[in-house]
C-alpha cells in the first residue's frame, strides 16, 4: 500500500513539473524576439554539353523567400552573369539567363537580400545560394602527345611486357565514369607486314608487340590508336583516333665480318722499335650505332704479351685495329714466327661475348734476323776511387756480340770522361788520368759520378749500345771552410754587439767539416763565436762609431776545419747613422772620409756665386750700352724743334765738302697709286664744311715739291742759313728775331701790330685771346 503512494505521489509531482516547464516555454515564446527565416531549395543544373550552347533558352532555376512581410523585393548583390532574379510578391524566382560549363565554373554562389518598399534590406544576413553544376559527357579524350612516340628493340618477341603506354585525359566529372578513357588498336600499319598486325593496344593503353621486327628492313612503324569514353556503347561516348610512331631499336644481331684478304701476313726485323704498328686488320658489320662498332682483341699465339691490338671501331663505316709490337723480337732466341688469332667482336652489345656475334681472322708475322748492337755484361757497373788519385784501373767492362757466329769485334769509348777517365778500347779497362775525379765538381752528386761507356761492333753499319759506371768518390778534405755572408750594415750606436750571424760553407764531406775554430785578426774591434757546426755569431767591441770617420769596415776572418785546414773570409761590415726608430739612414761619404754631402753643398754654393758672378757682369753690360744709346738721342740743345745733332757735318755748315749731298737727301717718291672706287650703298649725307684757306698749304706744297726735286738741296732736317730775305712782306726783315732755347725766352707781342692777316699767329705766340 505504502508503495502505492508513493509511486502515485511520484507522477503527480512529474506532471506539476512538466506543466511548470511547458508555461515556462510558451512565455519565453511570446517575451523572445525571432530571428527572420529564408527559405530557399538546394539548386543543382546540368551544364549544357558542348556546342549545345546556342540553343539554349533562359530558364527558372529556384524561388525563394524571406518570412518578413515587408518584402518587396530581392536582388543580387553582387550580380551574376548567369543568373538574374526577379521578384513576384514576396517571393524571388532565380533564372538562368546563360549556359553554364561545369569544366569551367562547378559551383556557383549568389548573395541574395530581401529588400523593402524604401529599398533597405529587411534581414540582416543575405541569403546564400549554392548552385551545383551538374557534368555531361560533352568532353572528348585528349592523347597526352608525349606517349605518343616510343621504341623497342628488334630483337623483342610475342609475349614480351608491354614497351609503351599511350594516355589521355578526359575534362569530365568521374563521378558517372565520364571522364574514363579505354584504348584500342586501329591499325593501319605503316609499312604494312604480310604477317598481320605487329602490336597489340590494351584497354589501359600498354602497347605490346606480337609480331616479327627487323631494323635492318623497317626501322620505323606507325599505325592508328582509338580512344573512347564513358560507357561503352552510350550514346554520350566520344571517340577520337591518332597516330603512334613506333622506332625500332637495332640489336646486335649480326656479326662483325673481315673484310681484307685472309690471313694477314707481316715480315718484321728484329730490331724494331717498340710501339711500332706492324700491320691493320678490318671488319664491317652489318647493325648500326653502337652494334655496328668493331673492337679487336688477340685470343692467341702470344703467350708472352708481344704484340697488342688497339681498336678503331666505327659507328658509320668501316672499324680496324693496329697490331703493335709491345716487347723486343729476338732471331736468336729461335722464335722467328709467330701466328696470331685475332678475334672481332661488338664490345659495347649486350650480347657482344656469344660467339654467335663473333669473327676470328690468323695474323702471321715473321721475324727476320738483323745486325744487333754489342750487348754488355754483368750489368750494373759500380766502382769506387779517392778524390784526387790519378793513373788508377776501376774496372773492366764487357760487351759481347748477340749475333749468331759472333764474330765481330767491339770497341769501347767513353761518352762523358770529362778529362777524368779513360777507356782501352780492346779491353774495356776504365781508370783515371790526370789529378783524377773533383768530389766537388758540379758533375758529381751525392759523391757519385755517372760515367758512360759506349761499345761498337765493327758490321758494315756500325751498331753501338751504352751502358754506366756509377763512381763513389771518397772525399779529401782538400777545401778550406769559408764564410757565407759578404756584408753586414750596423748603426753609429749600436743596440747590442752582436751585428750578424755567419753561415760556414765547406764543400767537403762532414767528417772533414765541424768543429770549426775562427780568429779575427782585430780582435780589438770584432770577435767571432761559434753557435752550431755551420752557425756563428760576429760580435764588436766597438760601442760608438762614426760614419762620417769610416763608414765601412772589412772584417779579416780565418776559420779552421776539424782537420786543421785553414780558409780565411772578408766580412764587409757598412756603419749607417739610424733614426730613433733603428733605421738605417745611409751616410754616403767620399773615399778620402769626407761627407759626400758636404763636397755638394760646397759645389752648389759655387755654382750659385758662378751665376750672380754672370748677372753682375751681365747687368753692366747692358746698362754700358744703354748709356751709349742714350748718347745718340739725348742733346742739351735739343728744343724738340728741327734741329738736329748730328757726327758728321751735314748741310747747311759753311764747309760742305766733308759730305756727299745726294747721299743725304731722300730720294724722289713715286706718286702713290690710287684706285678710286664708287662706292656700293648710298653715301651717309655729310655736314657741309667750309673748306680752309688754301693758299698757306699751296705755297708750303710748291716749296716742298721743288726742294724734293732739287738734287744740290740740303736735307730737310739740315740747319739753313738764309741770306736774303723777301721784301714783299709787310712784317719786314725777320733779322732781327733772336733765337732762343725756348719759347718762354721771346716776347711775342709786336706781333699784333702786324695787321689782321697775321692775328692767328699773334694769338698762337703772344698768348692772346681770339675774340668773338
Amino acid at each position: 500500500m505504502k508503495s502505492i503512494i508513493s509511486v502515485t505521489f511520484c507522477l503527480l509531482l512529474f506532471l506539476l513539473v512538466a506543466i511548470d516547464c511547458g508555461n515556462t516555454e510558451g512565455l519565453s515564446k511570446v517575451l523572445r524576439r525571432q530571428k527572420r527565416a529564408w527559405s530557399y531549395p538546394e539548386v543543382n543544373l546540368q551544364e549544357t554539353e558542348k556546342g549545345q550552347e546556342n540553343r539554349f533558352t533562359p530558364k527558372s532555376a529556384a524561388k525563394i523567400k524571406s518570412d518578413n512581410v515587408h518584402v518587396t523585393k530581392y536582388i543580387f548583390d553582387p550580380l551574376s552573369p548567369y543568373f538574374e532574379m526577379r521578384s513576384k510578391a514576396s517571393v524571388g524566382e532565380i533564372w538562368q539567363m546563360l549556359p553554364l560549363d561545369r569544366e569551367e565554373t562547378p559551383i556557383v554562389k549568389l548573395f541574395a537580400y530581401a529588400l523593402d518598399q524604401s529599398g533597405i534590406a529587411v534581414e540582416p544576413d543575405p541569403a546564400v545560394i549554392q548552385i551545383n553544376v551538374l557534368d555531361v559527357n560533352d568532353c572528348k579524350p585528349k592523347f597526352d602527345q608525349t606517349t605518343l612516340n616510343g621504341n623497342v628493340d628488334e630483337d623483342v618477341t610475342s609475349g614480351a611486357p608491354s614497351f609503351m603506354t599511350i594516355k589521355a585525359t578526359d575534362d569530365d566529372s568521374s563521378e558517372n565514369d565520364y571522364n574514363v578513357v579505354r584504348f584500342y588498336y586501329g591499325g593501319n600499319e605503316k609499312p604494312p607486314s604480310s604477317s598481320g598486325p605487329r602490336f597489340a593496344v590494351a584497354q589501359n593503353g600498354a602497347v605490346s608487340v606480337i609480331g616479327p621486327l627487323d631494323y635492318e628492313t623497317v626501322p620505323e612503324i606507325t599505325f592508328n590508336i582509338i580512344a573512347k569514353d564513358g560507357y561503352e556503347g552510350s550514346s554520350s561516348e566520344h571517340i577520337v583516333n591518332t597516330t603512334v610512331t613506333v622506332k625500332i631499336n637495332d640489336v646486335n644481331d649480326h656479326a662483325p665480318v673481315y673484310t681484307n684478304e685472309q690471313p694477314y701476313r707481316k715480315d718484321v726485323g728484329e730490331l724494331t722499335d717498340l710501339q711500332t704498328v706492324l700491320l691493320k686488320v678490318f671488319a664491317t658489320d652489318a647493325d648500326s650505332g653502337i652494334n655496328k662498332e668493331v673492337s679487336f682483341r688477340i685470343t692467341d699465339g702470344d703467350p708472352t704479351g708481344t704484340f697488342s691490338v688497339k681498336s678503331y671501331p666505327s659507328s658509320t663505316g668501316t672499324s680496324h685495329g693496329d697490331i703493335i709490337l709491345e716487347k723486343p723480337l729476338d732471331y736468336e732466341s729461335g722464335v722467328t714466327s709467330y701466328l696470331l688469332t685475332v678475334e672481332a667482336y661488338n664490345a659495347e652489345a649486350t650480347n657482344g661475348e656469344n660467339p654467335l656475334y663473333k669473327d676470328t681472322t690468323q695474323v702471321r708475322i715473321n721475324v727476320d734476323d738483323q745486325n744487333e748492337p754489342p750487348v754488355f755484361k754483368n750489368v750494373p757497373y759500380t766502382a769506387t776511387v779517392t778524390e784526387n788519385e790519378g793513373n788508377v784501373d776501376l774496372m773492366t767492362v764487357l760487351a759481347e756480340d748477340p749475333d749468331l757466329g759472333g764474330v765481330q769485334i767491339v770497341s769501347y769509348s767513353l761518352q762523358n770522361g770529362q778529362s777524368w777517365f779513360s777507356i782501352d778500347p780492346s779491353s774495356g779497362l776504365v781508370r783515371t788520368i790526370n789529378d783524377g775525379i773533383d768530389r766537388e765538381n758540379p758533375l758529381v752528386k751525392n759523391s757519385q759520378y755517372t760515367l758512360t761507356v759506349i761499345a761498337t761492333d765493327n758490321a758494315p753499319i756500325p751498331l753501338q749500345n751504352t751502358s754506366v759506371i756509377l763512381v763513389t768518390i771518397i772525399d779529401v778534405n782538400d777545401n778550406a771552410p769559408e764564410i757565407k755572408e759578404q756584408a753586414f750594415t750596423v748603426c753609429e750606436k749600436p743596440e747590442s754587439s752582436q751585428i750578424g750571424n755567419l753561415t760556414i760553407v765547406d764543400k767537403d764531406e762532414p767528417k772533414n767539416g765541424p768543429p770549426f775554430t775562427y780568429k779575427s785578426l782585430d780582435e780589438e774591434k770584432w770577435l767571432v763565436e761559434g753557435v752550431s757546426d755551420y752557425k756563428a755569431v760576429l760580435l764588436t767591441m766597438v760601442k760608438n762609431f762614426d760614419a762620417t770617420e769610416q763608414s765601412e769596415y772589412p772584417v779579416v776572418i780565418e776559420i779552421a776545419d776539424s782537420q786543421g785546414v785553414v780558409g780565411t773570409s772578408t766580412v764587409t761590415v757598412s756603419i749607417c747613422r739610424c733614426s730613433r726608430n733603428g733605421e738605417c739612414q745611409d751616410i754616403i761619404v767620399a773615399p778620402g772620409g769626407i761627407n759626400i754631402m758636404i763636397i755638394v753643398a760646397i759645389i752648389a754654393v759655387i755654382l750659385i756665386l758662378f751665376i750672380i758672378v754672370l748677372a753682375v757682369v751681365a747687368y753692366r753690360r747692358r746698362q754700358k750700352a744703354d748709356l751709349e744709346k742714350q748718347a745718340l738721342f739725348i742733346d742739351d740743345d735739343d728744343v724738340r724743334e728741327n734741329l738736329q745733332a748730328y757726327h758728321d757735318e751735314g748741310g747747311g755748315e759753311e764747309d760742305n765738302d766733308g759730305f756727299d749731298i745726294s747721299a743725304l737727301q731722300a730720294p724722289p717718291l713715286p706718286k702713290p697709286k690710287r684706285v678710286d672706287e664708287k662706292p656700293l650703298g648710298a653715301e651717309m649725307p655729310q655736314k657741309l664744311r667750309i673748306p680752309p684757306d688754301t693758299d698757306i698749304g699751296d705755297y708750303i706744297t710748291d716749296a716742298k715739291q721743288q726742294a724734293d726735286n732739287d738734287p744740290t738741296a740740303p736735307p730737310f732736317d739740315s740747319l739753313l742759313v738764309f741770306d736774303y730775305e723777301g721784301q714783299g712782306s709787310d712784317a719786314g726783315s725777320l733779322s732781327s728775331l733772336n733765337s732762343g732755347t725756348t719759347d718762354g725766352s721771346q716776347d711775342y707781342n709786336y706781333l699784333n701790330n702786324w695787321g689782321p692777316r697775321f692775328k692767328k699767329l699773334a694769338d698762337m705766340y703772344g698768348g692772346g685771346e681770339e675774340e668773338d
